[in-house]
Order: structure tokens, then sequence, then C-alpha cells
């Protein structure tokens, strides 16, 4: 027999086997098809929600991304292209030569990305110098 555990707020949170877990199946687990635990699984495009009321089974989209978490991700995408530049910085440091003046301008652009107007929702990445 095949489990699905949900949360309080309706979202799934765990699946269970009864082959697998044998007798360690939460008290709380509702259970389900064969075709509908393995639909959780290869459909994971979205949010599995048990409505309480009802007690049916659906996917639901995934929740927009707050102007946070777009920021947050922008920062982090930021600061990767960074680091991935940075061998460049030392680079002309190790050989005691300035840093090439494209390069100062990409970094440059990389860090005042959210000085952009449209930041986080839209993005003008820079271009690496080639």
């Amino acid at each position: 027999m095949k489990f699905i555990l949900f949360g309080d707020d309706g979202v799934m949170v765990a699946r269970y086997d009864s082959k697998i877990h044998g007798d360690d199946i939460p008290s709380g687990a509702v259970d389900v098809s064969d075709d509908l635990f393995f639909q959780t699984i290869s459909e994971n495009d979205g949010v599995w929600k048990l409505d309480k009321d009802t007690g049916g089974i659906a996917k639901h989209p995934f929740p927009s991304p707050t102007i946070e978490q777009l920021a947050t991700a922008a920062r982090s995408d930021r600061d990767a292209r960074l680091t991935a530049s940075d061998w460049v910085t030392l680079r002309a440091y190790e050989i005691g030569e300035e840093v090439p003046s494209e390069w100062l301008r990409y970094r440059a652009a990389l860090r005042d990305i959210t000085l952009q107007s449209g930041f986080p929702q839209v993005i003008d990445w820079p271009q690496p110098p080639a």
C-alpha cells in the first residue's frame, strides 16, 4: 500500500510504501493509489496538496517567488559570476600588472546590478570580456 503524508498547510511532505516502511507509517498519512503515488514522484513541476474539505489531492503551480527571493537569487548569481572572474584579478596582482580595464568594467557592472531600474525582476546581465 502507498501513503502520502501532508503537513498542516495541506502540502505533501513525505511518501511511504508499506513494502519498504512496514508499520513505520505515520498515523496521519493518507492511503493513495499506486498511480497517484507514482504521479507525485514523476510530476514534480508543482506542489501536491490535500484539500482537507474534500479529501482530494491535486497538483498546484509553484507559488511565484517574492521580490526578496528574486533579489537573493540575483545576488547569489552575481556573486558566482564575480567569483568566476576572480582569477583575472588575482593573476594581475600576482604578476604585478594592472587588472585589464574591460575586466574592471565587467566586475563593476556586476556589482551594480542592484542599481538597475528593473532589479530584481529584470536584469541586464553584463557579458564577460572575450
